[in-house]
């Protein structure tokens, strides 16, 4: 099992369609604060559109957990 900790940009609230997440960059370790440095870290962002195809061959054995923080939006 692998927990990934990270913060999601979001596209903007009026935009519909498909959208998927990718990874921007791994935080490293010196930019966290001291109590967050034993996990994994992580920028990610949606983007528009559908997800691109994977060329993973089968199914993967690790269970991956993200635990993602969005910043909440103001209200309109």
């Amino acid at each position: 099992m692998v927990v990934q900790y990270g913060r999601l940009k979001r596209l903007p609230r009026d935009y519909t369609g498909l959208r998927h997440v990718v990874t921007v960059r791994q935080i490293p370790p010196d930019e966290l604060p001291l109590t967050s440095r034993a996990e994994a870290w992580f920028e990610w962002e949606e983007r528009p559109g559908p997800e691109p195809a994977s060329n993973a061959a089968g199914p993967n054995d690790e269970l991956l957990i993200q635990v993602t923080y969005v910043e909440a939006r103001p209200r309109a």
